[in-house]
């Protein structure tokens, strides 16, 4: 475009830009370098990233940035110096744009351009569209490898003038208000520069936004409408000084890789150079085909094409240019007229007159062509008489051929009649004839016997369209509208029961009124559904009928299924119309039985005239043996008797044999299949609907219970208070042992008082199981019937105990417990006691005010996978101002770890191993299969108990998440190390690594430490080493792929126990049965007697009081517990202790159980 003054810059250009690049980003990227002019972002070609520019004041700060990796979020940029004269344009994806004044490298550009184009031998009265002309041009915009925009080198001076006059005209200029007229001239500034140009609208974008094309360069660019300024009639009227040429003969290519290196060729060539271009015609009304060479003589169409960047177009052959119109066989006089045009910088008249010379024999070289014409035109027409007489020298010889042919197919024809004639004369003896005959009626006897048209007046086909089309079996069916008020009723019901426990949920609850209003609409949607239940089962009372319904048609489908088998292997279309199928199947079959009667009158008919004509030769035969007749004598036609009797018989096959006919075998096909889908849809709505009834049965007698009746909670109120006075009791009886001791009291006096506390303790934890189940019965009535218990009862904690499944107990402390530290000392956070007479394992943990949930959460998760092989958690807790938790489970004998340590030479005798292992591994399966991973699977988290000779899998450490309890790894007395191998980084991205996968591996290892105890090392090259040492063939295949260095690898629980390779074992059934933590959220099969139970009968409060002083005081309870204690200490001897278990095999490992047996 017009030179400026501006600074001289040194310009990079930049891709692969992300698309949420900014101005201020790609500055701040490349400041570190140098100082930068300015920046500049355009959409990229594959409209995915971005490009851009670059301009540094100085050439070092460019090559530094250069030379420099540079990365923008995760795209890695891509920079290089522009080196094509187009240069990505701004916001429409393609071409190019280039400067005048910039092109030639100085200020004055423009002035050299002019003096060189002003030469006599230079076409200046001629348009660039001209056949047969050589222009010099400046290519400014390049669109792809074959299209590209260019000036005249003869209008330079026109620019520079055009140029001028836009700068000095155009910052004065108002812009425009309106949307620009797509028939007019503008000017606006050019976004990379900042320059004023004329242009014209390409195309409307929005209301604000419009694409102009730079008339006088060719390039587009999307500008605001409000950037826009009009110009003067002169500068309007002046037509654009750019025009579009196309490289002749060849096209781009479809693949656009080849494009984009298309544009790059092709501006190698076209970079600031003045190129000679000869014109041809013109492709279409705007585009000029032009030959292209350089300033050097290369040809710029033919590097294109060794390039592949375009190719030659369809049925068109690229030939070199003619200047005007002249043969092609000399072109000696083009190449010195492109060569003169080259060099044609001085102007001088020698060239004028070469010009001249070579036109003149260009003429001659034309008319010559004119002549050649003629003699081809003539010899065309030659050729062609010549074609229509040997077109028709073929078209005879064709017929000739065709009659001979004729004549030859009527002989073979003649031959086979008489090879006919001749073969059937010699099969219709009298003796074959005969023969065919009983064959034919052996095979009509059958076809009676077994064909429904004659056997039956009525088909099994048509007993089962009779079934199918009953109308009264049919409406007794009709259940959709009874079906459509009860989903109806029961949506209205189930969406007030979600606002109730929605209600529950919040933290602020309804108002009364609001509840009360709730309940009242809660309790009339469930009366409605009740009756409405009730009504459907009423109707479809008759059980038998409907059973005798579904016995019908199973008899039907099984006979029709098993007689038409054949019939049944033929597609069928899914839009069969029943009703058509079988209306057709009927008039077929009356059809078909008039049919089949009339042929069976005309062989019985034939039959009687082969009998009599058989009857009539036998008579003359006994007369003319007896006697003697020499008169002729009259022999019946025995041949046509038995030929028409032969097709009497063969007519009424065809009827009877129904899949000889194609029509026959389709309608009954239709009819079949119809029949058979009608009654599948009959006797799937039958089914249904006994299920249906059957269903709704049972709900109605369930909601019966409900109807009128409420939750009693008198009970669980009595219980509370007796909770209440037993804890108060026991806290006095706490003080006063804590007195006694500080004051020194002798044996006696502590004994009874810890006697005393014992049985509160006792009668306290009879009372607190008491209210767990009544809790749960209520919880669970709740969820399913009513709600509002939570909202209107909340000192209950209904809701704590549906959330974690009645396990997170708000009544228990510490002091519920006798506690008795296990003979670990190191452990002080492990202590045993009893609970309802049941040994206990009570474990503390120290949590933080930000880990509760989570710990809460990992206990809920563990808690609600059920299996005989995981210890099962009791109860939770919590201390200290909530910042120790506590849990309970059953207590165990001993650990693994414990139980190989005492024995001699590890070697176990109490229980086998293969148990042990089988234990693990079904604890692990039901661990996997909630997707949980247990991260510390190792000697010690295996529990033994001796007495049922099995193991458990031990719970893992609630307050760590899996990556933090793989932390403390296990390691043996040996220095075998429970830890896999992906674990060993300890970087934050471990966490992801701590998988079943990791558990397999630990496993993998105490099946060989179990076998092994005193192994040191596991790696990849002694696993088959230690494993054949000390395992048979088929455990050291297991444990070589469990111990593999790749998780994926790795074999899954499940697939071990499909191959068998440790059978679960029976005694897992004998192990204390998993405390019930099902959700009390699901729906489950309540006990009529215990919902019963729970009613609220409307008993007066004298006889709630009386029954409530049925119930012992907390005082008589201890009392009388006290002397039943007394009384059997003193007839039973002192139970032994503990038995001690031995200290950790390492510090930091988990539990050792005492050797107390484990009951429930």
């Amino acid at each position: 475009m017009a030179a400026d003054k501006r600074p001289m810059t040194y310009d990079i250009y930049v891709a692969n830009m992300p698309l949420a690049i900014t101005s201020d980003v790609l500055m701040q990227s490349f400041q570190r370098f140098g100082p930068i002019s300015s920046v500049q972002i355009c959409d990229g070609s594959k409209n995915n990233n971005k490009m851009g520019f670059v301009r540094f004041f100085n050439q070092q700060s460019m090559e530094r940035a250069l030379a420099t990796p540079i990365h923008i979020n995760s795209n890695k940029i891509i920079c290089r110096v522009p080196n094509r004269t187009s240069g990505k344009s701004a916001q429409n994806g393609g071409g190019g744009f280039i400067t005048l004044g910039r092109s030639t490298g100085s200020d004055d550009g423009l002035d050299s351009v002019s003096q060189t184009s002003s030469g006599p031998n230079d076409c200046q009265n001629e348009g660039p569209d001209q056949g047969g002309k050589v222009l010099r041009i400046l290519v400014t915009h390049i669109e792809s490898p074959t299209l590209f925009w260019a000036q005249r080198a003869d209008e330079a001076s026109v620019i520079e003038k055009v140029q001028a006059s836009l700068s000095k005209l155009c910052s004065n200029m108002p812009f425009r208000r309106a949307r620009p007229d797509m028939t007019k001239t503008y000017s606006t500034q050019f976004s990379l520069d900042q320059q004023w140009y004329r242009c014209q609208v390409f195309r409307y974008i929005s209301e604000n936004q419009t694409e102009v094309i730079y008339m006088d360069y060719g390039n587009r660019e999307i500008v605001h409408n409000n950037k826009i300024v009009d110009l003067p009639d002169y500068l309007t009227q002046l037509k654009g000084l750019a025009s579009k040429f196309c490289l002749h003969g060849v096209k781009s290519t479809d693949d656009p890789a080849l494009i984009d290196l298309g544009i790059e060729k092709l501006s190698v060539f076209t970079d600031n150079s003045l190129l000679c271009a000869f014109v041809h015609e013109p492709s279409n009304g705007e585009i000029v085909s032009v030959d292209l060479k350089t300033a050097d003589g290369i040809d710029v169409i033919e590097e294109m094409l060794k390039s592949k960047t375009c190719v030659p177009k369809e049925d068109k052959t690229r030939k070199p240019p003619s200047p005007s119109g002249g043969t092609l066989a000399d072109m000696s006089h083009i190449q010195k007229l492109m060569e003169i045009k080259l060099n044609n910088d001085s102007g001088d008249a020698k060239n004028a007159n070469q010009l001249d010379s070579l036109a003149r024999e260009n003429e001659k070289f034309r008319k010559e062509r004119l002549s050649l014409e003629g003699v081809i035109g003539a010899l065309q027409k030659e050729t062609e008489a010549t074609k229509q007489e040997l077109k028709a020298t073929q078209e005879k010889r064709v017929a000739e051929n065709s009659e001979f042919l004729e004549k030859f197919r009527a002989l073979v024809e003649q031959k086979h009649t008489v090879e006919r004639e001749l073969m059937w004369m010699s099969e219709n003896t009298l003796a074959k004839t005969v023969g065919r005959v009983f064959a034919g009626i052996r095979s009509l006897t059958l076809l009676r016997i077994q064909c429904d048209a004659v056997a039956s007046a009525t088909d099994h086909l048509e007993e089962a369209i009779t079934v199918a089309t009953d109308s009264s079996f049919e409406t007794s069916l009709n259940a959709e509208h009874l079906l459509l008020k009860i989903d109806t009723i029961r949506s209205r019901f189930q969406s007030l029961q979600a606002d109730l426990l929605k209600a529950s949920e919040g933290a602020e609850w309804p108002d009364a009124i609001e509840l009360d209003q709730l309940i009242a609409e809660r309790d009339t949607a469930k009366r409605e559904l009740y009756s409405s239940l009730r009504e459907f089962v009423v109707k479809f009372e008759d059980i038998d009928a409907l059973a005798s319904a579904v016995t019908r048609i199973e008899k039907i489908l099984s006979t029709i299924n098993s007689k038409y088998d054949s019939y049944l292997t033929s597609p069928m279309p899914n839009d069969l119309v029943a009703g058509d199928c079988f209306k057709e199947y009927i008039t077929w079959k009356k059809l078909k039985r008039e049919e089949v009667e009339i042929s069976r009158q005309q062989t019985k008919s034939q039959h009687c005239l082969v009998l009599e004509g058989l009857k009539t030769l036998q008579d003359e035969l006994l007369r003319r043996v007896s006697t003697v007749d020499l008169t002729e004598p009259v022999i019946p036609d025995l041949d046509q008797l038995l030929k028409d009797f032969e097709t009497a018989v063969d007519n009424e096959i065809k009827l009877l044999n129904q899949k000889e006919d194609p029509s026959n075998t389709d309608i009954i096909t239709k009819t079949l299949v119809s029949a058979i889908r009608a009654l599948d849809g009959n006797l799937g709505a039958v089914r249904k609907l006994v299920e249906q009834r059957a269903q709704f049965d049972k709900e109605s007698e369930q909601m019966s219970v409900w109807l009128t009746g409420a939750p009693d909670i008198s009970q669980l109120q009595t219980t509370v208070k007796g909770i209440k006075r037993l804890k108060s009791k026991l806290r006095h009886r706490l003080v006063d042992l804590q007195d006694l001791e500080e004051d020194g009291a002798n044996g006696v006096e502590l004994k009874e008082i810890n006697e005393d506390l014992d049985n509160i303790r006792e009668l306290l934890q009879e009372q607190l199981a008491l209210e767990d189940k009544q809790l749960e019965q209520l919880s669970h009535l709740a969820v399913r019937h009513f709600p509002e218990l939570i909202v209107k009862h909340p000192e209950f904690g209904f809701r704590k105990v549906i959330d974690y499944n009645g396990i997170l107990k708000s009544d228990y402390t510490l002091d519920l417990f006798h506690l008795r530290p296990l003979s670990d000392g190191d452990k002080r956070e492990l202590h045993q006691s009893s609970c309802c007479g049941k040994p206990v394992l009570l474990k503390k943990y120290l949590i933080g005010a930000n880990s509760r949930n989570d710990f809460l959460k990992r206990m809920k998760e563990y808690s609600q996978v059920s299996s005989s092989f995981l210890p099962q958690i009791m109860a939770v807790f919590f201390e200290m101002n909530e910042w120790q938790a506590v849990i309970v489970r059953p207590l165990y004998d001993i650990s693994l770890a414990r139980l190989v340590g005492r024995e001699p030479n590890g070697d176990l005798q109490q229980i086998s191993k293969a148990k042990i292992i089988s234990g693990v591994l079904q604890g692990l399966s039901a661990l996997h299969g909630a997707d949980l991973v247990h991260g510390a699977v190792h000697p010690n988290n295996v529990l033994v108990d001796l007495a049922r000779g099995c193991a458990v899998l031990s719970e893992y450490d609630f307050s760590k998440s899996p990556l933090q309890r793989t932390e403390s790894s296990y390691v043996t007395t040996g220095g075998l190390k429970f830890l896999a191998p992906e674990l060993e980084s300890r970087s934050p991205a471990s966490s992801d690594l701590v998988t079943a996968s990791a558990d397999m591996y630990n496993f993998g290892l105490l099946v060989l430490w179990l076998h092994s105890p005193f192994i040191a090392k596991v790696s990849a090259d002694n696993v088959s080493e230690l494993c054949h040492d000390s395992l048979d063939l088929d455990t050291t295949t297991l444990v070589t792929l469990l111990l593999h260095a790749q998780p994926e690898s790795r074999p899954t629980v499940d697939k071990i126990l499909a191959a068998g390779f440790f059978p679960p074992t029976d005694e897992g059934h004998d192990l204390p049965p998993p405390c019930d933590n099902t959700d009390v959220t699901d729906t489950c099969s309540e006990d009529k007697k215990v919902e019963e139970k729970m009613v609220s009968d409307g008993r007066d409060e004298d006889q709630i009081k009386s029954s409530a002083e049925e119930i012992p005081s907390v005082e008589e309870a201890v009392a009388t517990k006290g002397r039943e204690v007394d009384d059997n200490c003193e007839n039973k001897e002192t139970k032994p202790e503990v038995e001690a278990c031995d200290g950790p095999e390492k510090p930091g490992d988990t539990l050792c159980e005492s050797s107390s047996p484990a009951r429930g």
